[in-house]
């Protein structure tokens, strides 16, 4: 199970990389000076950084509440290549990279970048799949005790009911489709499947499955929800593995 946990992660970082969320080099708002940039940062209260100079390669940035420019180093790039799962590790360290591609600077990411829908896709992958391997262990000798342990009575009526409903439609696979990812959550922890994962870790994961799957919910609102994501990321392999 392992190894099928590796490959899905690298498919999807080799799927969905920096540059598809990336502010791209011709759509960045660029400056030739401090005080071209102090002017900027009156002007764009949207903006936290900015670079120089607007013609020629980038050597210089500049960031709000500090306008004394900063040369850029090797630590504020990163490729253009790097895996949308693995940009949550990077940023959670810093707020902030230049892209580049065949050594030369293509874009600029920052951590609001990662409310971009497409960052959602690999997450809803990963979510997915640690969500059916939940199930398939969950499943096994499930009883409807159970059931009324890990679900409020209106719920359990209705499930029960879909479940019914679908079997006369001869389309039941058990219960499978029927439950929310946080019921099969609660089951697993009532089984005693989940010793390292803590009652917020179970919140944090019903959240971003919940984020995910509505195009009206932000992934990102403070700097900090970006290392949330991470460990939701990590608790969705040690589900899968």
């Amino acid at each position: 199970m392992t190894n099928n946990v590796e490959d899905t992660l690298a498919q999807l970082g080799a799927a969905f990389a920096v540059r598809d969320i990336m502010v791209r080099y011709e759509d960045l708002q660029l400056v030739d000076d401090e005080s071209e940039a102090r002017r900027f940062f009156e002007e764009q209260e949207d903006y936290d950084y900015t670079a120089s100079p607007k013609t020629g390669r980038i050597t210089t940035y500049y960031k709000r509440d500090e306008l004394k420019g900063q040369l850029l180093r090797q630590e504020d790039l990163l490729s253009d290549g790097t895996g949308l799962l693995d940009l949550l590790d990077l940023l959670t360290v810093r707020d902030f990279f230049f892209v580049l591609s065949a050594n030369r600077i293509c874009g600029f990411v920052h951590f609001s970048d990662l409310n971009d829908e497409l960052v959602k896709l690999p997450l809803f992958v990963l979510l997915a799949a640690a969500e059916r391997r939940l199930w398939h262990r969950v499943r096994e000798g499930l009883t409807e005790a159970e059931l009324e342990d890990a679900l409020v009575p209106e719920r359990l009526e209705q499930v029960l009911e879909r479940f019914e409903e679908a079997k006369e439609q001869r389309a039941d696979r058990d219960l499978e489709g029927l439950l929310f990812f946080g019921e099969i959550l609660k089951l697993a922890k009532n089984r005693g499947l989940l010793p390292q994962v803590s009652s917020d870790d179970r919140g944090r994961l019903n959240d971003i499955r919940n984020r995910v799957a509505h195009h009206d919910r932000l992934l990102i609102e403070k700097h900090k929800d970006v290392r949330k994501l991470a460990k939701i990321r990590d608790l969705c392999r040690e589900l899968m593995s």
